[in-house]
Protein backbone atom coordinates (compact mmCIF):
# COMPACT_ATOMS: atom_id res chain seq x y z
CA UNK A 1 0.00 0.00 0.00
CA UNK A 2 2.70 2.36 0.64
CA UNK A 3 3.35 2.18 -3.00
CA UNK A 4 7.49 1.90 -2.57
CA UNK A 5 7.76 -1.85 -2.33
CA UNK A 6 6.32 -4.59 -4.64
CA UNK A 7 5.44 -9.05 -3.48
CA UNK A 8 7.04 -11.13 -6.31
CA UNK A 9 7.67 -14.65 -6.95
CA UNK A 10 10.83 -15.77 -7.38
CA UNK A 11 11.76 -19.11 -8.15
CA UNK A 12 14.59 -20.59 -5.77
CA UNK A 13 16.68 -23.76 -6.72
CA UNK A 14 16.93 -26.83 -4.68
CA UNK A 15 20.56 -28.17 -4.45
CA UNK A 16 19.46 -31.24 -6.81
CA UNK A 17 18.47 -28.49 -9.34
CA UNK A 18 14.83 -28.39 -8.88
CA UNK A 19 13.21 -25.28 -8.14
CA UNK A 20 9.85 -23.99 -5.52
CA UNK A 21 8.16 -20.40 -5.86
CA UNK A 22 8.55 -18.49 -3.37
CA UNK A 23 7.16 -14.33 -2.26
CA UNK A 24 9.87 -12.15 -1.68
CA UNK A 25 9.58 -7.86 -1.18
CA UNK A 26 11.41 -6.04 -3.67
CA UNK A 27 12.03 -2.38 -2.91
CA UNK A 28 12.74 -0.63 -5.86
CA UNK A 29 13.69 2.57 -4.50
CA UNK A 30 16.65 0.91 -2.66
CA UNK A 31 17.74 -2.08 -4.30
CA UNK A 32 17.10 -4.36 -1.98
CA UNK A 33 15.15 -8.15 -1.79
CA UNK A 34 13.73 -9.21 0.95
CA UNK A 35 12.43 -13.24 1.09
CA UNK A 36 9.01 -13.92 2.85
CA UNK A 37 8.29 -17.89 2.55
CA UNK A 38 10.85 -20.60 2.06
CA UNK A 39 10.19 -23.42 -0.81
CA UNK A 40 6.36 -22.61 0.44
CA UNK A 41 5.18 -23.29 -3.25
CA UNK A 42 3.18 -19.91 -3.45
CA UNK A 43 2.65 -18.99 -7.06
CA UNK A 44 0.96 -15.75 -6.79
CA UNK A 45 0.36 -13.64 -3.79
CA UNK A 46 -1.60 -9.96 -3.00
CA UNK A 47 -1.26 -8.14 -0.25
CA UNK A 48 -3.68 -7.24 2.53
CA UNK A 49 -4.49 -3.28 3.01
CA UNK A 50 -2.93 -3.41 6.34
CA UNK A 51 0.67 -4.78 4.82
CA UNK A 52 0.79 -7.53 7.72
CA UNK A 53 0.03 -10.39 4.90
CA UNK A 54 -0.53 -11.32 1.72
CA UNK A 55 -3.33 -13.35 0.45
CA UNK A 56 -1.85 -16.35 -2.03
CA UNK A 57 -2.06 -19.51 -3.70
CA UNK A 58 -0.12 -22.90 -2.73
CA UNK A 59 0.88 -25.31 -5.11
CA UNK A 60 1.73 -28.84 -3.53
CA UNK A 61 1.45 -32.01 -4.37
CA UNK A 62 -0.80 -31.24 -7.84
CA UNK A 63 -3.52 -29.53 -5.42
CA UNK A 64 -3.46 -25.55 -5.34
CA UNK A 65 -5.17 -23.94 -2.34
CA UNK A 66 -6.15 -20.69 -1.07
CA UNK A 67 -3.73 -19.64 1.92
CA UNK A 68 -2.53 -16.50 4.10
CA UNK A 69 1.07 -15.50 4.29
CA UNK A 70 2.41 -13.40 7.71
CA UNK A 71 4.90 -10.86 5.67
CA UNK A 72 6.66 -10.35 8.75
CA UNK A 73 7.46 -14.30 9.72
CA UNK A 74 6.68 -16.13 6.69
CA UNK A 75 4.08 -17.87 7.88
CA UNK A 76 1.22 -20.04 6.06
CA UNK A 77 -1.88 -20.80 7.44
CA UNK A 78 -4.45 -22.54 4.66
CA UNK A 79 -7.80 -20.59 4.05
CA UNK A 80 -9.15 -23.22 1.55
CA UNK A 81 -7.50 -26.23 0.39
CA UNK A 82 -7.39 -27.44 -3.05
CA UNK A 83 -8.62 -31.21 -4.34
CA UNK A 84 -7.91 -32.93 -7.27
CA UNK A 85 -10.90 -31.39 -9.16
CA UNK A 86 -10.64 -27.93 -7.07
CA UNK A 87 -7.78 -24.86 -8.16
CA UNK A 88 -7.73 -21.78 -7.26
CA UNK A 89 -6.04 -18.99 -9.00
CA UNK A 90 -5.09 -15.45 -8.96
CA UNK A 91 -6.42 -13.64 -5.43
CA UNK A 92 -7.64 -10.32 -5.12
CA UNK A 93 -7.87 -8.36 -1.74
CA UNK A 94 -10.66 -6.04 -1.77
CA UNK A 95 -9.80 -2.31 -0.76
CA UNK A 96 -11.11 -2.77 2.80
CA UNK A 97 -9.21 -6.04 3.39
CA UNK A 98 -12.86 -8.17 3.93
CA UNK A 99 -12.95 -10.66 0.90
CA UNK A 100 -10.77 -12.19 -1.37
CA UNK A 101 -11.73 -12.58 -4.95
CA UNK A 102 -10.31 -15.37 -6.69
CA UNK A 103 -10.95 -17.92 -9.94
CA UNK A 104 -12.14 -21.26 -9.01
CA UNK A 105 -11.80 -24.11 -11.44
CA UNK A 106 -14.42 -26.78 -10.56
CA UNK A 107 -14.47 -29.91 -12.44
CA UNK A 108 -12.16 -28.29 -15.77
CA UNK A 109 -14.57 -24.92 -15.74
CA UNK A 110 -13.21 -21.44 -14.21
CA UNK A 111 -15.41 -18.76 -12.63
CA UNK A 112 -14.97 -16.26 -10.17
CA UNK A 113 -15.44 -16.26 -6.50
CA UNK A 114 -15.94 -13.77 -3.35
CA UNK A 115 -14.44 -15.34 -0.50
CA UNK A 116 -14.28 -13.90 3.15
CA UNK A 117 -10.64 -13.06 4.47
CA UNK A 118 -11.74 -15.85 6.57
CA UNK A 119 -12.52 -18.29 4.28
CA UNK A 120 -16.19 -18.27 5.08
CA UNK A 121 -19.47 -16.66 3.04
CA UNK A 122 -17.95 -17.95 -0.57
CA UNK A 123 -20.48 -17.19 -3.13
CA UNK A 124 -20.08 -17.43 -7.00
CA UNK A 125 -20.21 -13.81 -8.78
CA UNK A 126 -21.31 -12.95 -12.27
CA UNK A 127 -24.20 -14.57 -14.04
CA UNK A 128 -24.61 -18.22 -14.14
CA UNK A 129 -24.29 -18.17 -18.06
CA UNK A 130 -21.95 -21.26 -18.40
CA UNK A 131 -19.27 -18.61 -19.34
CA UNK A 132 -15.44 -18.81 -17.86
CA UNK A 133 -14.65 -16.04 -15.83
CA UNK A 134 -10.63 -15.59 -14.23
CA UNK A 135 -8.33 -12.88 -13.29
CA UNK A 136 -10.75 -11.10 -10.59
CA UNK A 137 -9.18 -7.60 -9.38
CA UNK A 138 -11.37 -4.97 -7.35
CA UNK A 139 -12.30 -1.67 -8.63
CA UNK A 140 -10.71 0.83 -6.44
CA UNK A 141 -13.83 1.56 -4.89
CA UNK A 142 -14.39 -2.12 -4.14
CA UNK A 143 -18.39 -1.83 -5.91
CA UNK A 144 -17.13 -4.55 -8.90
CA UNK A 145 -14.85 -6.39 -9.85
CA UNK A 146 -12.43 -6.65 -13.65
CA UNK A 147 -12.03 -10.24 -15.09
CA UNK A 148 -10.97 -11.67 -18.14
CA UNK A 149 -13.90 -13.29 -19.86
CA UNK A 150 -14.68 -15.70 -22.34
CA UNK A 151 -17.89 -14.71 -23.56
CA UNK A 152 -18.05 -15.07 -27.32
CA UNK A 153 -15.20 -17.91 -27.27
CA UNK A 154 -12.21 -14.78 -27.13
CA UNK A 155 -10.81 -13.16 -24.03
CA UNK A 156 -12.17 -10.18 -22.74
CA UNK A 157 -11.98 -7.58 -20.35
CA UNK A 158 -15.32 -7.45 -18.80
CA UNK A 159 -16.63 -5.24 -15.30
CA UNK A 160 -18.45 -7.76 -12.91
CA UNK A 161 -21.16 -5.09 -10.76
CA UNK A 162 -21.02 -7.16 -7.34
CA UNK A 163 -24.34 -5.60 -6.11
CA UNK A 164 -26.12 -6.48 -8.94
CA UNK A 165 -24.20 -8.91 -10.81
CA UNK A 166 -24.43 -7.16 -14.30
CA UNK A 167 -21.76 -7.32 -16.58
CA UNK A 168 -20.00 -4.83 -18.62
CA UNK A 169 -17.24 -5.47 -21.17
CA UNK A 170 -14.15 -2.86 -21.62
CA UNK A 171 -12.69 -4.35 -24.97
CA UNK A 172 -13.67 -6.22 -28.15
CA UNK A 173 -10.58 -7.82 -29.73
CA UNK A 174 -9.80 -10.69 -31.66
CA UNK A 175 -6.55 -12.05 -30.45
CA UNK A 176 -6.60 -11.84 -26.08
CA UNK A 177 -6.98 -9.61 -23.65
CA UNK A 178 -6.27 -10.58 -19.85
CA UNK A 179 -4.89 -10.31 -16.88
CA UNK A 180 -6.71 -6.66 -15.75
CA UNK A 181 -5.44 -4.72 -12.74
CA UNK A 182 -7.07 -1.44 -12.22
CA UNK A 183 -6.12 1.79 -11.11
CA UNK A 184 -6.98 4.51 -9.23
CA UNK A 185 -7.06 7.00 -12.05
CA UNK A 186 -10.01 4.80 -13.29
CA UNK A 187 -7.67 3.30 -15.81
CA UNK A 188 -7.43 -0.92 -16.18
CA UNK A 189 -4.12 -2.00 -17.27
CA UNK A 190 -4.03 -5.70 -19.10
CA UNK A 191 -2.13 -7.97 -21.53
CA UNK A 192 -3.10 -7.96 -24.86
CA UNK A 193 -2.11 -10.99 -27.19
CA UNK A 194 -1.70 -10.28 -30.50
CA UNK A 195 1.01 -12.50 -33.09
CA UNK A 196 3.98 -11.08 -32.09
CA UNK A 197 3.03 -11.37 -28.54
CA UNK A 198 1.99 -9.67 -25.61
CA UNK A 199 1.64 -5.32 -25.13
CA UNK A 200 0.56 -4.11 -22.21
CA UNK A 201 -2.66 -1.68 -22.68
CA UNK A 202 -4.89 0.20 -20.70
CA UNK A 203 -8.94 1.12 -21.01
CA UNK A 204 -11.17 3.22 -18.76
CA UNK A 205 -12.87 1.27 -16.26
CA UNK A 206 -16.17 3.23 -17.72
CA UNK A 207 -15.58 2.04 -21.13
CA UNK A 208 -18.14 0.04 -22.67
CA UNK A 209 -17.24 -1.94 -25.71
CA UNK A 210 -20.79 -3.45 -26.12
CA UNK A 211 -21.09 -6.81 -27.82
CA UNK A 212 -18.35 -9.06 -27.90
CA UNK A 213 -16.90 -10.59 -30.95
CA UNK A 214 -18.08 -14.00 -31.10
CA UNK A 215 -16.30 -16.80 -32.95
CA UNK A 216 -18.29 -19.13 -35.74
CA UNK A 217 -18.27 -22.65 -35.37
CA UNK A 218 -18.94 -23.18 -39.17
CA UNK A 219 -15.90 -19.86 -39.52
CA UNK A 220 -13.19 -20.96 -36.93
CA UNK A 221 -11.08 -19.21 -36.46
CA UNK A 222 -11.86 -16.94 -38.88
CA UNK A 223 -14.02 -13.88 -36.33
Amino acid sequence: ADGKRVLVIRYDPFSDGSVRPDVFIWDYEHDDVQRVTRYAAIVSADPTPDGNAAIGVQCLWGSCGLVRIDLQTGDVATIVAGASNVTYYRPRVSPDGRFIAVAVQRDGRWRTELISIDGSNRRTVGPDDGVERYDAAFLPDGSGLVVTSEAGGIPNIEVIDLATGATQSLTRVTGAATAPEPASDGSVYFLRTHAKGLDLARVSANSNAGAVVRLDAVQVPAA
